[in-house]
């Protein structure tokens, strides 16, 4: 019954991190800040780069860590930023844009981490993918951050210790998983997208969805 449960609970946080790109843009659209079109195109950029990675780190996390630990890592972010939003009085909007920067902010460091330790093997190609995804990552970030701080214009420290704890949580997870890679505990051919195709294209009209709703739906 347990191993059931969780591995229920790991299916549902595995589609709710995979739509959280999607959510997130979503919101933006809805805080009535002006999001330039460079915004949304980084934006989308960055939500392939997540879920690809997301998927990744997934797959082949399965490898060094059990079913119970996974759960409860997956868990607990989510958890802790809604709480936030409960006692401080956010809404579903901030929310997701809280969750995604987190997470965007965590991929920066996965990415600067996986390039940095390809220096040595090619330092061309590493530098090329770095300043590539650096970029749109930075992007992205930066237009998230704007219209979080749009939201919360008076911050304490007290309010951001659930957004500081919830990141140190994933941070910690990602850390491990890449510290396995390092050191060849698990290969990164281990992690693959098992029907890439389908991955793209529904990518694609995931996004023509997040752009006409964000377009066509008044809040």
């Amino acid at each position: 019954m347990n191993t059931a449960f969780s591995g229920l609970m790991r299916r549902l946080m595995m589609w709710f991190y995979l739509s959280l790109p999607y959510l997130a843009l979503i919101a933006v659209g809805k805080t009535g800040a002006q999001a330039s079109w460079m915004f949304y195109l980084t934006g989308w950029i960055t939500a392939f780069i997540f879920q690809i990675f997301f998927l990744s780190v997934n797959q082949a996390d399965a490898l060094i860590h059990s079913p119970l630990y996974r759960t409860t890592t997956a868990l607990v972010p989510p958890v802790l930023i809604m709480l936030r939003q409960f006692v401080y009085g956010g809404g579903m909007i901030q929310y997701f844009i809280e969750l995604f920067i987190m997470e965007v902010l965590l991929l920066n460091f996965a990415v600067t981490f996986a390039m940095l330790s390809k220096i040595k093997e090619d330092w061309g190609m590493a530098l090329f993918g770095f300043l590539m995804f650096g970029s749109f990552l930075g992007l992205s970030f930066w237009g998230l951050l704007q219209n979080w701080l749009l939201l919360n214009p008076e911050l304490s420290w007290l309010s951001l210790l659930p957004l500081l704890l919830a990141l140190i949580s994933t941070g910690f997870q990602q850390l491990r998983f890449l510290l396995a890679v390092a050191r060849g505990d698990v290969l990164l051919t281990d992690a693959s997208l098992d029907n890439p195709i389908l991955f793209f294209v529904g990518q694609i009209v995931l996004w023509f969805g997040v752009m006409i709703w964000v377009m066509t739906w008044n809040v």
